[in-house]
């Protein structure tokens, strides 16, 4: 049995004075029954009082049976079945009737306390009628006339039957009696048993840490806790007598109130989650676990069991906020996100998934990368590093490329584990990004890079190559001064200057692959240059291929060199006639102004760092066979062609052309849909004006200068080459290959120094501050400087050195005296 049963049992225990009034009330029926007797012996009784008392017995026993405990009744019965016994006997006995009538008596009294006994006492209560029943007779006849005329007879059966009825009754009692007194041992027994386990309830309640209490059915707090006290900051005597609704928050209440009104009698225990305030303190959660306690079918109270869940809610709203977070960047992020357990099953994906797959979340839940359908390839690198995020609890990256409904993409994947609260991975986070463009553009800027490094290597092979052309043509022009027309050997030497001419102009063009070749700028109409050139480029072109012109309305002005631009043209509408393979067909070209996003020049080749804006886009566009991918990447390479008698040259060429411009070109092909070039030229919107280092006019008129010439440079046979040429000239010359020396000569020299020839790449000081040393020491004398770099280059790095001239080696006497003049006719 609970507790709280027990509790119940004890509203209807009798209290000590109840037991104690159950007992005089017993001990005044038994005086009741002997008085009887007595009286009856002594002839001073008559019927009606005898009728009397047995009716005061009846109530008087009544009363022990109502204020008798429920589980004890059968003896109260007893006793009062004996006593109705008793008083039939009397009555018969006193007022004698007919035996039948008498009988009939204890049979009655049977069928009205049989249904209040236990079954053990149904013997005895039997046997005690069958006997009542043989004395009533025996009475009943010892009242007839024949036994009253035989004096001594009547007395002795009347005696016999007394003495029998009162040693019965005698034997009753003391049945009864010892019956009693086990009844009360064994209720001390289990009201000691109930103080001791109301001793054990109490002790349970107050050392729980929960918040225990009781309320009566109108939730007036009959019972509290130490612990109920504390957490209220209360004594028991301030929250005892309140309302158990007295903290609940006040949106609360009805829910409360609610959840009382369900609990019933066949579902007495329910629990609700719901907020409090303590006073003096701040919204707090408590979870309670509520027991209805019935009587019956009536309630008549509850008992509740509290605890404090303040830190698990705010942990829940954290988690909550936290996966809303999730769900909220998850589901508005462009990248895929994806959740598996530990055996690679799909549990959750994004919207992003969905749109690059065109799989639904439904479709792909529980499934693995194999089952999804991917490469196997593909499905192995996913086990893998699945593993290796399980065993070393660390982050795992993939790359891979996967064909997709837009096409075939390239994704870059973290595979990061998540922990449980016990430190092992419970499932693993996948955020793919799709990489496609971005490893387009590291492939160009791969490729920028190594035009850029080629173009520095063009540089410093055309530097030391056109110093040793520079001294072998100034030789061979020197040793052709010293022959005759007729001589045998002048054949040789001009032999020697006509290839030594042929790799100057190679070395030009290595340069221009670079974009570094010189450039004579001007502003250029791009439409009317186009027009110009139709007729060159028609016979340039099998007679098969049509071009077509669509040529912007506006006029397209650029500034640029006419004749580079010409050859960029032409290069690129040959290239697009050759792509259609003898068929007929059709090269389109046209221009228009056209404004370019940052986002899209990235993806061009060419000048690096272009800032979004309105470009001049040259288009040549041809319906051949179009370009793979593998082959796009390599059509700038130098030498690299696809037709068997190409040289490789006429795209590298027309890049470097365009990257000199500062401009940048587009390639857009695929195979079987022919190729469209472009190319953006940067729009020019006043005249240029030209400010390099030499003059653009240069003559030849020598005038004998009497002054000195000082001629600086760190290769000795490009020293005394141009000293040679100069003294053929009838300049004198002072030559040097160190700087130091050189400025003390300059210092020595001050006033007959006509001119300074200074090489650009000296290895000991830098040119800034050479120059700027020449200028303290001789700041009359022009400075013009020697490089096997083009003018353009010296022009950007060195401008503002404010130098009088450039020479570009190999340079002719011509050009040599050319320089001089310009830059003494300056001064």
């Amino acid at each position: 049995m609970s507790v709280s049963e027990q509790s119940q049992d004890r509203l209807h225990e009798p209290s000590s004075l109840t037991t104690l009034i159950t007992l005089l009330l017993g001990f005044a029926l038994i005086l009741a029954i002997v008085s009887t007797g007595i009286c009856f012996i002594s002839g001073n009784l008559t019927g009606a009082a005898i009728a009397v008392i047995a009716a005061i017995a009846g109530l008087l026993l009544a009363l022990v049976r109502r204020l008798a405990l429920r589980r004890h009744s059968h003896a109260a019965v007893m006793l009062f079945a004996i006593t109705l016994l008793l008083g039939a006997i009397a009555s018969v006995w006193v007022e004698p009737a007919s035996a039948p009538v008498a009988v009939l008596i204890p049979p009655l009294i049977l069928i009205t306390t049989v249904q209040y006994l236990e079954r053990r006492n149904v013997g005895p209560v039997i046997f005690l009628i069958s006997l009542a029943t043989v004395v009533l007779a025996i009475g009943s006849e010892a009242a007839q006339p024949w036994f009253a005329t035989r004096e001594p007879l009547a007395p002795v059966l009347r005696i016999t039957a007394l003495v029998g009825a009162i040693l019965l009754l005698a034997a009753i009692l003391w049945r009864f009696s010892s019956r009693l007194h086990a009844t009360l041992v064994r209720l001390e027994a289990a009201n000691a048993a109930l103080r001791e386990s109301e001793a054990r309830y109490r002790s349970v309640v107050e050392d729980q840490t929960d918040l225990i209490c009781r309320a009566q059915s109108d939730g007036m707090i009959t019972l509290v806790n130490d612990a109920s006290c504390r957490y209220w900051g209360l004594t028991r005597d301030e929250i005892i007598g309140s309302d158990l609704r007295r903290f609940v928050h006040p949106d609360d209440i009805p829910r409360v109130n609610h959840h009382f009104e369900s609990l019933t009698s066949e579902s007495p225990v329910g629990t609700i989650e719901l907020r409090v305030i303590p006073p003096g303190s701040e919204v707090r959660w408590q979870r309670w676990t509520v027991r209805a306690l019935y009587n019956g079918a009536r309630r008549v109270g509850y008992q509740l069991v509290g605890r404090d869940i303040t830190e698990r809610k705010r942990m829940e709203e954290h988690l909550f906020r936290s996966e809303r977070q999730f769900k909220t960047i998850a589901e508005n992020a462009p990248d895929i996100i994806s959740r598996y357990d530990l055996q690679g099953r799909y549990l959750y994906v994004n919207p992003a998934f969905e749109q690059a797959t065109g799989i639904t979340g439904a479709e792909i839940m529980g499934k693995t990368q194999r089952e999804r359908g991917v490469p196997e390839h593909i499905a192995q690198l996913w086990d893998s590093r699945f593993q290796a995020a399980i065993e070393t609890r660390s982050v795992q990256t993939i790359e891979f490329d996967l064909q997709m409904p837009s096409g075939h993409r390239f994704y870059e994947t973290r595979i990061v584990p998540e922990l449980g609260p016990n430190g092992t991975v419970e499932s693993l986070l996948a955020l793919s990004r799709d990489v496609t463009e971005r490893r387009k553009n590291e492939l160009v800027l791969q490729h920028r890079q190594k035009l850029e490094s080629m173009g520095v290597m063009a540089q410093g092979i055309a530097h030391q190559f056109n110093n040793l052309l520079g001294i072998m043509l100034n030789n061979a022009e020197l040793a052709l001064t010293t022959l005759s027309p007729q001589a045998p050997e002048r054949l040789l030497i001009e032999s020697i200057v006509c290839a030594g001419r042929r790799a100057a102009v190679i070395t030009r063009q290595m340069l221009t692959y670079v974009g570094h070749s010189p450039l004579q700028t001007t502003l250029v109409h791009l439409n009317d240059l186009i027009e110009e050139m139709a007729a060159l480029l028609q016979a340039s072109i099998p007679t098969g291929v049509t071009l077509v012109y669509r040529l912007s309305d506006h006029d397209l002005l650029v500034e640029g060199d006419a004749a580079q631009l010409r050859q960029v043209l032409l290069n690129l509408t040959i290239n697009a006639a050759e792509a259609i393979e003898g068929r007929p067909g059709e090269v389109v070209i046209s221009t228009d102004a056209r404004f370019v996003e940052r986002s899209f020049l990235v993806t061009t080749i060419g000048t690096p760092d272009l800032t979004d804006g309105t470009y001049a886009a040259l288009s040549v566009s041809d319906n051949g066979c179009g370009m793979d991918a593998a082959t796009l990447e390599r059509i700038f390479d130098p030498f690299f062609s696809t037709k068997f008698i190409g040289r490789g040259l006429g795209l590298p060429a027309t890049l470097g052309i365009v990257r000199g411009h500062h401009g940048a070109i587009h390639v857009a092909s695929a195979p079987g849909e022919g190729t469209t070039v472009t190319v953006f030229l940067p729009i020019a919107h006043q005249p240029s004006i030209r400010t390099g280092l030499s003059p653009q006019t240069r003559t030849a008129a020598s005038s004998g200068y009497s002054k000195i010439f000082l001629v600086v440079d760190d290769e000795e046979s490009v020293r005394a080459v141009t000293a040679r040429m100069l003294e053929w000239m009838g300049h004198p010359a002072l030559t040097t290959g160190d700087v130091e020396t050189a400025i003390i000569l300059a210092r020595q020299h001050c006033e007959h120094l006509a001119c300074i020839l200074l090489d650009l790449t000296m290895p000991d000081r830098d040119l800034y501050q050479t120059v700027r040393d020449f200028r303290q020491t001789c700041p009359d004398a022009p400075i013009i400087l020697m490089s096997g770099y083009t003018e353009d280059i010296a022009s950007r790095r060195f401008s503002h050195l404010a130098l009088n001239g450039f020479l570009q080696k190999p340079f002719t006497s011509y050009e040599l005296q050319g320089a001089i003049d310009c830059a003494l006719a300056a001064i």
